[in-house]
């Protein structure tokens, strides 16, 4: 049967570079443009942002941010010259000590927040790395969840308030009942938790997915969700939590399955296994410039060492659904971002062209005409 699915995929991606469109389904011949984008680093600079990576803007400048653990800091680059533009080194200890981080968020170049989920620390920083408030709240009862941003997901600001993607607690067996969006109150510290997932991860075992959660914010000002093993998308309320509505997006490339009974007995090795093999819902990005949504799905993979492959489902903002792009590229991650470039993806370290001395990522434009 695998062997069957392989040659139907092969099939497909044929039909696909030679721009032939399938009757009665909706994977699209959409051509695209692919900018490679390639930043010059030293050899003390890591190629991984784990996921801790922005896209921030000013009057004349954009830059790619880059969280860079190893090293200990953050890293601006200019994307019109490709090139470092300036660093904020981070001290572990000391007055300025920040313990460790797994994010970051940029309301401005004078208000930079790094975070470490873990600990549920929060600390506002300037250029200099200077820790100008520290923010800290306790686990408790209320708070089912821990601050992590894997997949690069974007701040959200109202007001005083800044809206962050959450995962659940850890607890296997209390998984279904975290909350994935975290509100922290930059005026008094509050913090509070909405969003929970959706009835599917009651229905079945998905906890292979359980970190594929993503969210946008839409012209009207709510939230778009996308969960990994869930066809359907979600219109939330960012405050209240409420939802208002759910859209059915499925992709035409994917059968969501059900992993092993990691709920009552987890096994770290198959967890692993079966996240890096499995098909699920990655990214989910509104395209201002051309008023569309990209839900970005990762495709099954043959074994553990084959390279990823994915597809994009485009959105309309009335959210009508235009097609599904299959893009011929190997090796692409799964921290994808908007820029004025396009919709970005970086480069899997072992992708061909992939360079020891730079970053590099591919910014896709597709031809929606």
């Amino acid at each position: 049967m695998r062997d069957f699915y392989s040659i139907f995929g092969v099939f497909c991606l044929i039909f696909f570079v030679f721009g032939c469109d399938f009757k009665n389904e909706e994977i699209s011949s959409f051509n695209y443009e692919i900018e490679r984008v390639r930043i010059e680093i030293d050899s003390t600079t890591s190629r991984s942002s784990r996921g801790m990576q922005q896209i921030f803007v000013t009057k004349d400048k954009e830059y790619y941010v880059h969280g860079d653990k190893s090293k200990f800091s953050i890293l601006f680059f200019d994307l019109d010259k490709n090139k470092l533009e300036f660093e904020i080194p981070l001290d572990r200890n000391g007055p300025n000590g920040i313990e460790s981080f797994n994010g970051f968020f940029i309301k401005s170049l004078d208000s930079i927040y790094v975070y470490y989920g873990y600990t549920y620390s929060l600390w506002q920083i300037n250029l200099k790395g200077e820790v100008l408030k520290k923010y800290q709240w306790a686990y408790d009862n209320k708070i089912d969840g821990i601050l992590l941003n894997p997949y690069g997901e974007d701040a959200v600001f109202y007001k005083d308030l800044v809206f962050l993607p959450a995962s659940p607690n850890l607890s296997p067996s209390n998984f279904w009942r975290g909350n994935v969006n975290q509100i922290i109150n930059l005026k008094d510290g509050t913090v509070d938790f909405n969003t929970r997932f959706p009835e599917i991860f009651k229905k079945g075992n998905y906890f292979y997915s359980s970190m594929n959660v993503s969210r946008c914010l839409t012209p009207d000002g709510l939230f778009l969700y996308s969960f990994g093993p869930d066809h359907n998308m979600y219109l939330i309320n960012p405050n209240s939590g409420e939802r208002i509505k759910a859209l059915s997006f499925p992709s035409k490339l994917i059968t969501i399955q059900k992993a092993g009974n990691y709920l009552n007995d987890f096994d770290g090795d198959k967890f692993n296994e079966d996240a890096e093999l499995f098909p699920s819902y990655k990214r989910v990005l509104f395209d201002e410039e051309n008023q569309v949504y990209y839900r970005v799905v990762k495709l099954e993979k043959e074994n553990f060492f084959s390279l990823s492959r994915y597809s994009v489902i485009i959105i309309d903002r009335n959210f009508k659904k235009i097609g599904e792009v299959l893009l011929a590229e190997e090796g692409l991650t799964g921290k994808w971002f908007m820029s004025k470039k396009g919709l970005c993806v970086p480069v899997s370290d072992f992708a061909e062209g992939s360079k020891e001395n730079e970053i590099l990522f591919y910014c896709f434009k597709f031809n929606l005409q």
